[in-house]
């Protein structure tokens, strides 16, 4: 191939990709416009040699000269063009046994002349129809108006207010990356990379208003907070990433932000604890729930400050409680063996979740009823699946698999029934995952707004706050100070320093309730910004 140009590779690699049988070409022996003109007569499975000749397909590459003047045998052979620079693809490379194959994502049609993948305007094919409705298109995709209330259709995406669109956060081992999501969910679509390096990235959360996520480093034992989008002003973290929790910590496996009340609770792996902080202030950190076995996943429910997580213990299960521990108790248990991520359908009130052993994903409502399993991979194929976290947003669930090394998809059809699953991302160990949408992250009365704790304050309920001491204080006697518990180590001692192996939380002396407001949207809007207006 090296005889070739940039734009002859292309050319050629968009040939191999057509063509149901391989040419095997060696740049020194054949031209551009020999190839053109070349058509393979070979069956299938079968390669066409540059002399015609006919060979299988696992003969190529394998050291010996079947073709008989060894143009199955090119210097290429066990090169991976698609990991380095030396591929021209616009969108997608696929490695192949000799040279590179290059693809469009869908939504992009391949232009045989200037050998870039453009996009197609959907609302002008025949095909594309949005049942009457007007259509708009965009980048790599097409979007129809569906009216308010949004109403969504299998066959075409509705188009959102403030043409906001969905992306997928994600975080691989070494860094966390944000893509568009297409309607065609087939391939995530311009993915950027907005922060590395690290060791082993695996639970990740953001808050999409105030601009910031946090995300955890099992290997490094870190949790770290950075701005989501670094051309704008984040809350709590300048233009880069920082350390929010470097010290005693274990194996965070996961991590749910409070976009509300700027709390960020965590389970930890290792030391069988569930914890919180503010985001404002990492030594308010404290142990709400202790000796749990093997916490993996957690998901919040912000309106009514509900709290769910996983564990993988001696008896698996999924429990529920209140934002500040109370109220604890279990909703599933019985068939599971690794409950791996969460993710929450508000509207519907109902639990997702995958198990990493089975490979399969199962809903409930939130008190644990009308369980089922949504998707069965072993009906699928026969390969073998490890999903690890799983999202919900606009009737479709998002997974990843380890395994797989892939971002799934599955659209819901209606409540009983899923559309086939896709393959919408590939290349990588790839753990949380996230579908960023305000949607997402809609806005609730703050229980905490006019709170009167001295450290930490969490909601109980719609209407009820209570203050929390960080670990090794204690609340005094009118249940909104917090005094460090009497010990023989100096004052200056960070408090993190003492053994806080099986500490617990202190218990709150009172809860704090406002009476319930009926607020509209643009209430509740206008709060936020007020308390937001630094931003």
């Amino acid at each position: 191939y090296s005889k070739f140009s940039n734009a002859e590779l292309d050319y050629l690699s968009k040939l191999l990709n057509e063509t149901g049988t391989p040419l095997l070409l060696t740049a020194y022996k054949v031209t551009l416009d020999d190839v053109k003109a070349e058509e393979s007569h070979c069956k299938l499975g079968m390669a066409q040699c540059l002399n015609k000749k006919c060979i299988p397909i696992s003969k190529v590459c394998d050291g010996h000269d079947d073709c008989g003047d060894n143009s199955d045998e090119p210097k290429s052979c066990g090169v991976n063009e698609c990991e380095t620079t030396d591929h021209k693809c616009h969108h997608i490379c696929i490695d192949t046994l000799i040279g590179y194959k290059c693809k469009c994502f869908s939504g992009y049609r391949f232009n045989n002349k200037t050998l870039l993948c453009e996009d197609i305007n959907e609302c002008e094919e025949n095909e594309i129809q949005c049942a009457s409705r007007k259509c708009f298109n965009t980048e790599g995709s097409f979007e129809c108006d569906c009216g308010e209330p949004r109403q969504l259709s299998p066959l075409y995406p509705c188009k959102y207010k403030n043409d906001e669109k969905p992306k997928i956060l994600y975080a691989t081992h070494k860094d966390i990356r944000i893509a568009n999501v297409s309607f065609y969910n087939q391939h995530v679509q311009q993915t950027s990379v907005i922060h590395e390096p690290f060791k082993a990235a695996v639970a990740l959360d953001y808050n999409l208003r105030s601009n910031y996520l946090l995300w955890s480093d099992v290997t490094l034992k870190k949790i770290y907070i950075g701005p989501i989008d670094k051309s704008v002003s984040s809350k709590f973290s300048n233009d880069y990433h920082s350390v929010f929790v470097g010290e005693n910590i274990g194996t965070v496996d996961g991590l749910a932000i409070d976009w509300v009340h700027d709390l960020v609770y965590w389970t930890d792996y290792s030391s069988g604890t569930l914890e919180v902080a503010a985001v404002k202030n990492a030594f308010t950190r404290t142990i709400l729930i202790s000796e749990l076995d093997r916490p993996r996943a957690i998901s919040l429910y912000l309106e009514e400050s509900l709290m769910f997580w996983t564990q993988w213990g001696f008896i698996p299960r999924i429990e529920v409680s209140s934002q500040d521990g109370s109220d604890r108790r279990t909703i599933a248990s019985r068939g599971l063996i690794w409950p791996n991520g969460l993710a929450l359908d508000e509207k519907e009130k109902r639990l997702y979740w995958v198990d990493g052993k089975d490979g399969d994903v199962y809903s409930c409502y939130f008190d644990g009823s009308n369980r089922q399993r949504v998707i069965d991979m072993d009906a699928i194929s026969g390969v073998h699946y490890q999903p690890f976290a799983i999202d919900y947003f606009d009737y479709t669930i998002y997974w990843s698999d380890r395994n797989q090394r892939s971002i799934y998809s599955k659209y819901r059809l209606n409540k009983n029934e899923f559309r086939t699953d896709q393959n919408i991302f590939q290349g990588g160990e790839i753990f949380a995952a996230k579908i960023v949408h305000s949607t997402k992250q809609p806005l609730t009365t703050n229980r905490c707004k006019s709170n009167k704790c001295s450290h930490l304050c969490l909601p109980h309920n719609e209407f009820c706050y209570v203050c929390i001491c960080p670990t090794n204080y204690h609340l005094t006697d009118h249940g909104f100070s917090c005094v460090r518990n009497k010990t023989t180590v100096k004052d200056n001692t960070d408090p993190w320093t003492l053994n806080t192996e099986f500490a617990v939380a202190s218990q709150p002396s009172q809860r704090i309730c406002d009476k319930p407001v009926v607020k509209d949207t643009k209430t509740a809007r206008k709060e936020f910004k007020m308390e937001h207006k630094e931003l």
